[in-house]
């Protein structure tokens, strides 16, 4: 697929885990296109708060406040 965010929401909606390369190599392309943090958070299913609670935790076991901060930690 030539669009990043196009391919990572393929990745969520087949529930294939993404392997860590693959993530940051398309969220790093997608941001380098210019798509946004938003764009790139609601191809991997979060549009809301409570979709980051089964997804993943910071180390301290917090979740992050916002979706975009799934992708920077």
């Amino acid at each position: 697929m030539d669009d990043p965010v196009t391919e990572l929401a393929a990745y969520f909606q087949s529930k294939t885990k993404v392997p860590d390369e693959d993530l940051v190599r398309l969220t790093r392309a997608a941001r380098a296109a210019g798509d946004s943090w938003k764009a790139i958070a609601a191809a991997c299913g979060v549009r809301e708060f409570r979709d980051a609670a089964r997804i993943v935790s910071q180390p301290s076991g917090i979740i992050p406040s916002a979706p975009a901060g799934l992708l920077v930690q």
